[in-house]
């Protein structure tokens, strides 16, 4: 199954590990590229026990496409996608797989 139709979800995927999450962007931010903040656009699969499908995940855009990154902003922000948790969304009251696109934002100054 691909997914639930948006139509019938009672519940969409909410994440479960922010704080997780906020390290992880933290230590995953390439060090190249400290001093510059960018964003990331990542689409991947909630899995119904809410974890995401690491084959799904693809950076879709970047506010650094092709400046200075050369991808490597990119593969960060889809490794802080395969280690999110979520809640995955609901149809009829059971777990269902889910799509979702999430910005990964990477801030200019970084305190870890």
């Amino acid at each position: 199954d691909d997914g639930a139709e948006l139509s019938r979800v009672e519940r969409l995927p909410a994440l479960a590990n922010r704080a997780d999450v906020q390290r992880m962007v933290a230590r995953r931010y390439p060090h190249v590229l400290r001093g510059v903040g960018g964003h990331v656009v990542v689409r991947a699969r909630v899995l119904p026990d809410g974890t995401v499908e690491a084959e799904s995940v693809e950076a879709l855009e970047s506010s650094l496409d092709g400046f200075r990154s050369q991808g490597e902003l990119e593969a960060a922000a889809e490794l802080v996608v395969e280690g999110m948790r979520f809640e995955p969304a609901m149809v009829g009251g059971e777990a269902v797989p889910m799509w979702v696109s999430v910005p990964i934002v990477f801030s200019a100054y970084v305190v870890e």
